[in-house]
């Protein structure tokens, strides 16, 4: 269950819509897995999952590493189109 929620994230941050639900998403992976391996190391007899629990860590950390980048990536373009805008009626004014 851990990891396919940080999966989810790392699949959808590449499409700028739904990269909010990767960045809600992945997080929540990482907060997770890091309870599941908590639960798994106290009590390694009555759990199991030791690697879903590490999988779901990894890809909820590159999910939120790649949504960070991406929203970043967002707001230089919508900063470059607001300059180019700003130029272009500048010049015309």
């Amino acid at each position: 269950m851990f990891a396919v929620v940080g999966m989810v994230g790392v699949l959808l941050t590449p499409f700028t819509i739904v990269s909010f639900a990767a960045a809600i998403c992945s997080p929540i992976a990482i907060r997770t897995a890091l309870r599941a391996r908590r639960s798994i190391r106290n009590n390694p007899e009555a759990h199991r999952g030791a690697g879903i629990a590490t999988a779901a860590l990894v890809t909820g950390i590159a999910g939120t590493v790649l949504a960070a980048l991406l929203m970043l990536a967002v707001v230089a373009v919508l900063a470059a189109v607001v300059g180019l805008v700003a130029w272009v009626v500048s010049a015309i004014l």
